[in-house]
């Protein structure tokens, strides 16, 4: 069994987060220029969560 890191652990909850967010706001036709660029800057924020 592979044991991850607590970084790991919420790296791997945002990003669910932030798919699940990005579906829902494509089933109901709400991803806009606006919160496509919101949601880069969440997935940049998750990834940058790793480097610390």
């Amino acid at each position: 069994m592979i044991k991850i890191t607590e970084k790991e652990k919420q790296f791997e909850e945002r990003l669910d987060s932030l798919l699940l967010l990005k579906a829902l706001l494509i089933k109901d036709n709400e991803f806009d220029e606006v919160a496509q660029k919101e949601y880069q800057q969440a997935w940049e924020r998750a990834f940058k969560l790793l480097e610390e």
